[in-house]
């Protein structure tokens, strides 16, 4: 490790921190607003004339929500990894006391913030996106055949909660003690 970062250096990290915890909100805010278009688009229009097609739309559009709100949550982990990856060299250099005591924080008392609120939200639009063409095959009187539709929703629902959870509350591809051991690895070897 050679000397200290200079204050510029520092603000381009922090700030570049900032961002990407700014953008993991944002992406919330995506997933609420694409939860609302996709399920507002798959509710039958005609309720005199029932369409034989929509409880295969109702059923499409909730997998295909499904499908694009764990591609939102997988942009989010990545961000997440990043910003893990930046606060991690602040640390390892010595050149945060907030990002020190910030890990000493995490790593002594489970709380809930960021990525587990982030978790729970998702975990919920994935759960309303597959009840969704259930109530509406209830409300609208529509009968669903055949029933492979709810067998692949369902499969596509128990994936996303299971990899949604893992990742969010069990830390599943998040290697953040690898991320420090690299970061030591790199800057000892730069002595």
């Amino acid at each position: 490790m050679t000397g200290t970062l200079d204050s510029e250096e520092k603000r381009k990290l922090h700030s570049e921190i900032n961002q990407l915890v700014n953008q993991r909100f944002v992406l919330n805010g995506a997933a609420i607003t694409l939860f609302g278009v996709i399920t507002a688009w798959a509710i039958p229009k005609n309720q005199s004339l029932p369409d034989p097609n929509a409880a295969k739309l109702a059923f499409t559009a909730s997998i295909l929500l499904i499908i694009l709100l764990f591609a939102l949550y997988l942009v989010s982990h990545l961000a997440r990894l990043t910003t893990r990856t930046l606060t991690t060299y602040l640390i390892v250099r010595g050149e945060s006391q907030w990002e020190c005591d910030w890990k000493n924080y995490r790593d002594k008392k489970s709380y809930i913030a960021y990525t587990k609120s982030q978790t729970l939200l998702f975990l919920v639009l994935g759960f309303l996106s597959t009840i969704a063409p259930l109530i509406f095959l209830s409300i609208f009187k529509i009968t669903l055949n055949p029933k492979e539709a709810l067998y692949a929703l369902v499969l596509f629902e128990l994936l996303y909660t299971v990899f949604v959870a893992g990742m969010g509350f069990g830390n599943w591809f998040y290697p953040e003690q690898d991320i420090e051991n690299r970061w030591n690895e790199v800057l000892n070897n730069n002595r």
